[in-house]
């Protein structure tokens, strides 16, 4: 009997924060969804910079789950690209991120909160991320 083993090289601590920046995220997208109803109800908010940030998080939602699947997938396959397209999402989720934390119209002490949370998250994620394709990559050379 021929006996195969195999060393998982997935990274364990970046899966957890996948996880758990799925449920976050979504949390986030729900908590300015209600911010945004606030504040074009009760403050005086230019209409087209209302309607161009609702419509920024449509697309950073979008993109934040379509990252998060990427790299969940590319760290349970051990392959670079779904973790490189991974990263390259993690840059343009912070983008936005920062855009919510120091320059939208109105900025609460709530949206600087969560926004800093997903910050520190994405931080996190794209090192680990980093440590990922590194051992993925010396486990071809080798």
């Amino acid at each position: 009997m021929v006996r195969v083993e195999y060393e998982s090289l997935s990274s364990l601590p970046l899966e957890v924060l996948m996880y758990f920046n799925k449920l976050y995220s979504p949390l986030l997208f729900l908590v300015m969804g209600a911010e945004y109803i606030w504040k074009g109800v009760s403050l005086p908010y230019p209409n087209s910079i209302l309607g161009l940030e609702i419509f920024m998080l449509f697309a950073y939602i979008t993109l934040e789950l379509v990252r998060l699947s990427l790299g969940s997938r590319g760290n349970k396959t051990e392959t670079v690209g779904p973790i490189a397209y991974f990263l390259v999402l993690s840059l343009i989720c912070v983008v936005g991120n920062v855009y919510w934390l120091l320059i939208q119209v109105y900025v609460t002490q709530l949206d600087f909160i969560m926004h800093l949370v997903a910050v520190v998250m994405t931080g996190l994620e794209f090192l680990f991320a980093i440590f990922a394709i590194m051992a993925f990559s010396r486990r071809k050379r080798v």
